[in-house]
Order: structure tokens, then C-alpha cells, then sequence
């Protein structure tokens, strides 16, 4: 969690915190996330209000509490148009009635259909007050999170002393936010699974380094007889390459890049179990 009340580097308006966590994103290394910018000026319970719906970026989009309140917003945005090109969980929660849904940006990733929105009221089956939050998302989950009020039942106003509280998820709210990502990331695991077969193995980067940078030519080839195995015919060529060497060149220390596993582990050991390949040793 980046809160900027534990530390002065975890506040959006740094552009090496906002590269940071592009750095992470574009790297693989951050499998989803949710960003929450601050909405004092984009509230329509704002007193003399900073913007209106039909001018969401200010009266005076230079006057420096609005500006402040309109770069968290779209450094934001940013994060969540980055997510959405790289397939990562992704969500922006404010207030529903918050004026950054009237954002050029925030219609942009709307129409566009790289971001979908829900909204929800945290009251009646998330225990809480009567407070809406709107969700903009790069997943279709977080359509579950969709709740409206019963309407059946009084709510204490959301002012004073209960205005700061209101802003906190309960416990309820919290989990299903938490299931919503989780649906995600396993259906994203799911397509990568799919689409990407599994490719680890015995592969070794320094000799595929070396492999992919030298210069090669063929100098011998050969026919065989009779079909065989794939890992005795390798680890033959294998046998004959240190027979010429022995030959050619006497007490030195050459290396040699076998694709078989099998042929290298029985060179290396100098014994195999496989009794066709015994001969080849």
C-alpha cells in the first residue's frame, strides 16, 4: 500500500513515483493494483466549488489547489490507461457524484472500451453508511460489485464527524472489492496459460547467449543407417566430436553445447542406465 501519510515519496504528483510505477507495470512485476485520488476539489459538496460538471478541470484550471487536485486525477488516469494496454487488473475508485467522471480522459477509456464503470451504495449489504463510490476498472469483475440502495431503511448524513469514517470501506466492502480482483487475476492467469505453453525447462541463458551471438557453420553431417533415438544419435555426434578432438587436439580443454540433456548428463557421468545407450559411451 503507497499511503502518502507513512512517506513523502508516495505522493502522485512525484513523476519518479509515477515512473516507478510504470517501471513495475510494463515489467510484470505489479499483477494488479487500485489507485484512490484524493477528491476534495472534484466534490460537488465542495463550498465554493474549484469546477462544475460541464468544467471538471476548474473555474481556473491554474489556480494551484485545483491544479494539484486535476494532476492527481490524471496522473491516475494514466496509470489506469497503462494497465488497460497491458492487460492489468486495474481500478480508480471515487465518490459516485465526483465531477473526474466528466473527464475527457475518463469518457476516453469509457468509449473506447478499455476501462469499465460500476458503481455501488457501501450502505444495507456492505454494513456501512449511505456512501456511493463509483469504480472505473480495465476488468468487466468489478461489474459484481454493483449495489443500490433498499431505500428501506434511515441513514445518518454523512457530515461532521461521521465525514472522514464514511470514506473507509468496512470489512464486507473491502472483500468483495478483494474478490473482484481475484476473479480477474485467475481469469488472466487462465488466457495466459492458453495462449502461452510452458516453455521452462533445462534452458541455460548463458549458452543461449553464446549460441545466439557467435558465428556458426556446418562442418560435418551425417546419415544414419537406421532410425534411433534422438538423444543416442546426440550424444554419438558428441562422442565422435571428442574423438577428433583427441586426436587433433591433445590435452586441451574444449566446450561443447549438447541440446539433449539425457546424452550431456551420461557424458558427464561416464555411465548411463539406458542400455542403448551404453554403446555410444
Amino acid at each position: 500500500m503507497l499511503d502518502l501519510d507513512s512517506l513523502p515519496f508516495y505522493n502522485l504528483i512525484s513523476l519518479r513515483l509515477l515512473a516507478w510505477i510504470a517501471h513495475l507495470l510494463e515489467h510484470g512485476l505489479l499483477d494488479s493494483f487500485m489507485v484512490e485520488p484524493p477528491c476534495a476539489t472534484f466534490s460537488p459538496a465542495q463550498y465554493h466549488p474549484s469546477r462544475s460538471y460541464s468544467q471538471p478541470r476548474g473555474f481556473d484550471p491554474t489556480c494551484p489547489k485545483t491544479l494539484e487536485g486535476t494532476e492527481l486525477a490524471l496522473r491516475a488516469l494514466a496509470l489506469i490507461n497503462l494497465a488497460s494496454t497491458l492487460d492489468v487488473p486495474s481500478l480508480l475508485e471515487q465518490p459516485r457524484r465526483s465531477k473526474v467522471k466528466k473527464l475527457n480522459e475518463v469518457i476516453c477509456l469509457l468509449t473506447s472500451g478499455r476501462a469499465f464503470e460500476t458503481w455501488l451504495a457501501s450502505c444495507h449489504q456492505y454494513g456501512s453508511h449511505l456512501k456511493e463510490f463509483v469504480f472505473l476498472a480495465t476488468f468487466k469483475e468489478v461489474s459484481t460489485l454493483h449495489r443500490k440502495c433498499s431505500r428501506d431503511q434511515e441513514h445518518v448524513k454523512i457530515e461532521g464527524k461521521w465525514t472522514k469514517p464514511s470514506a473507509v470501506y468496512t470489512d464486507l466492502l473491502a472483500e468483495a472489492i478483494a474478490g473482484a480482483f481475484d476473479k480477474a487475476l485467475a481469469q488472466k492467469l487462465r488466457l495466459e496459460r492458453a495462449q502461452e505453453p510452458r516453455t521452462e525447462g533445462l534452458e541455460n541463458v548463458l549458452a543461449s547467449d553464446i549460441l545466439l551471438s557467435g558465428g556458426w557453420f556446418v562442418k560435418k553431417a551425417w546419415s544414419w543407417k537406421k532410425p534411433a533415438h534422438i538423444n543416442i544419435l546426440e550424444t554419438t555426434v558428441a562422442c565422435r566430436l571428442l574423438k577428433e578432438l583427441a586426436l587433433l587436439k591433445p590435452r586441451s580443454r574444449c566446450a561443447i553445447v549438447l541440446d539433449s540433456n539425457v546424452g550431456l548428463s551420461a557424458l558427464v557421468k561416464g555411465r548411463s542406465p539406458s542400455c542403448a545407450l551404453r554403446p555410444c559411451l
